[in-house]
C-alpha cells in the first residue's frame, strides 16, 4: 500500500495550500477536501470497527484505508459563504455539518488521524477554538 495524505479545510488557506503544494512537488498522492465545495463531497463509514468506508470528493473516490496520513485545516463550516448564505434550514447546510461530523469523527479513531493521541483543533475565524478529543463530539458555537 502507498502512501495517501489527506488534505482538509479550506484551500486557500495559506498553511494547508503549502502543504499541498510541497506534496505536489514531491508527487506524494494527497486528495485536498475544500469546504468552499462541500456539497461535492462524501462520507460513508461501512465499518467502524474496521475503518472501511470511502470517501467521495467530486468524481473522485477514495477507501479510507488508503489513507495513510493527514493534515486537517478545518474553518467553520457554517462560515463558508456558499453554506451560510443557504442558511440553517437548507439541505447545503445540513450535509455541509455531516461531512464535518462524519471526518471529525473518523479522524479521532483512524490511526493516519493528524494528532494520534492529541486533540482536533476548530479553527474558527471568531477565534473559538472548540476542541474534539478521543471520544467526544466537536462543539459548535453559534
Amino acid at each position: 500500500m502507498g502512501v495517501l495524505t489527506l488534505l482538509w479545510g479550506v484551500e486557500s488557506d495559506e498553511s494547508l495550500a503549502a502543504v499541498h503544494e510541497a506534496l505536489q512537488n514531491l508527487g506524494a498522492p494527497a486528495l485536498l477536501l475544500d469546504q468552499r465545495r462541500a456539497a461535492e463531497t462524501g462520507f460513508c463509514m461501512e465499518d467502524e470497527a474496521t475503518l472501511t468506508g470511502r470517501i467521495r470528493y467530486d468524481e473522485r473516490y477514495v477507501e479510507l484505508n488508503e489513507i495513510t496520513g493527514c493534515y486537517v485545516r478545518p474553518d467553520d463550516t457554517r462560515r463558508v459563504p456558499a453554506i451560510e448564505q443557504a442558511g440553517p434550514t437548507s439541505p447545503e447546510w445540513t450535509h455541509a455539518l455531516e461531512v464535518d461530523d462524519a471526518l471529525l469523527g473518523w479522524l479521532e479513531i483512524t490511526p493516519a488521524g493528524p494528532h494520534a493521541r492529541r486533540r482536533l483543533t476548530w479553527k474558527a475565524p471568531d477565534g473559538d477554538h472548540s476542541v474534539a478529543s478521543a471520544g467526544r463530539r466537536v462543539s459548535r458555537r453559534g
